[in-house]
């Protein structure tokens, strides 16, 4: 997460339309499955960087497919000259389901769902064609939201929520021509009590100036960690306890 990325660079410092393809139904395919080891098999990526899943002998694999470590189940799926088709399945060592994922002709179509080992909703994402609709949400066990992440024109956002409020924001917004990350704490009430920001460059922060933002994302401050050791001591501080 940024949050942690963040406090561990400055600690450092400081020390359409898709027409889809369904080859066979998904319960067809069960009745028809092959057992088969992870290593009678491997994945290579093709030009638009969907997996190809081939034999050992180089064939593309073409079928439904259950792969067993020592006996016990750990991936299901199904594909069709090596390109994955509805959907593909992980489990938990235990046998338990770990995430669906849906595909369409090797690319995500639909709901790719995390559970956690009780078979409650870890988290939930809808994808078409490959890009994600809407918001990315992550669940507690006991079935509060966690987090919500999306992307709005290119730039990602998260939100991050306690006891149904919403406690810590990180998002990007352009700074000067460059991308600037912003990590926002929440007070109890819902007013901002603190935003930093970091440049990023190639999607990595930026090791010099940390920028002090007020609620309109406006730059009010900024520190040189190397020069005022101390003031990002505290900042850090101050954002790594509300969070």
């Amino acid at each position: 997460m940024k949050n942690q990325s963040l406090i561990l660079l400055f600690t450092g410092l400081l020390a359409s339309c898709i027409q889809f393809k369904t080859p066979q139904s998904e319960e067809s395919v069960e009745n028809d499955s092959e057992i088969i080891a992870s290593d009678d098999y491997y994945i290579s990526y093709d030009p638009n960087e969907n997996k190809v899943y081939h034999f050992s002998d180089d064939s593309k694999m073409t079928g439904h497919y259950v792969v067993e470590k020592d006996t016990v189940k750990s991936e299901e799926f199904y594909v069709e000259n090596g390109l994955l088709y509805n959907t593909f399945t992980t489990y938990y060592p235990d046998g338990s389901m770990a995430n669906t994922i849906q595909y369409n002709n090797g690319i995500k179509n639909g709901e790719d769902i995390f559970y956690f080992k009780s078979g409650k909703v870890k988290r939930k994402s809808e994808y078409l064609n490959g890009e994600l609709i809407g918001k990315s949400t992550e669940f507690r066990e006991d079935g509060s939201v966690y987090m919500e992440w999306e992307i709005e024109n290119g730039k990602s956002r998260s939100k991050f929520f306690e006891n149904g409020k919403l406690v810590h924001e990180e998002y990007d917004i352009d700074y000067n021509g460059q991308e600037l990350g912003v990590s926002r704490v929440y007070d109890t009430t819902g007013k901002v009590k603190l935003s930093l920001g970091f440049i990023m460059v190639d999607n990595t922060m930026k090791e010099d100036l940390l920028y002090i933002l007020d609620e309109h994302d406006m730059v009010v401050d900024s520190v040189d960690p190397n020069k005022d050791r101390m003031k990002a001591m505290q900042l850090i501080m101050s954002m790594d306890k509300g969070m």
